[in-house]
């Protein structure tokens, strides 16, 4: 399967059905843009989206099934949001090695 495919299926899982619902378009907005059609992520760029990645990783860090759960309203939305929060994170993590940052 195709990378971006799969990304859009794991978002189509993550995607509102109310306005109660952890809201992932901020990271499916970001993807959309650093993600090629082949699959392979411009760094370059993402460095460039870093303010809309740390904003997206703290929304993920106050937010959670625990502290929110009306937020996550079927066991789709919970892993939906565990899967984007370890993909934002490897994808923060590929940036700051490419930058020359922490763990270069």
């Amino acid at each position: 399967m195709n990378p971006c495919r799969l990304l859009a299926v794991l978002f189509s899982l993550a995607l509102p059905a109310g306005a109660a619902n952890f809201s992932h378009a901020g990271f499916d907005r970001l993807l959309h843009e650093v993600v090629e059609a082949a699959g392979r992520v411009d760094y370059s760029l993402l460095l460039k989206h870093r303010n809309a990645m740390d904003a997206y990783l703290d929304s993920l860090g106050r937010c959670s099934p625990r502290n929110q759960p009306q937020r996550f309203a079927t066991p789709a939305h919970e892993m939906a949001k565990w899967i984007n929060a370890y993909n934002a994170l490897v994808l923060r993590r590929g940036g700051q090695r490419v930058s020359g940052g922490p763990g270069r």
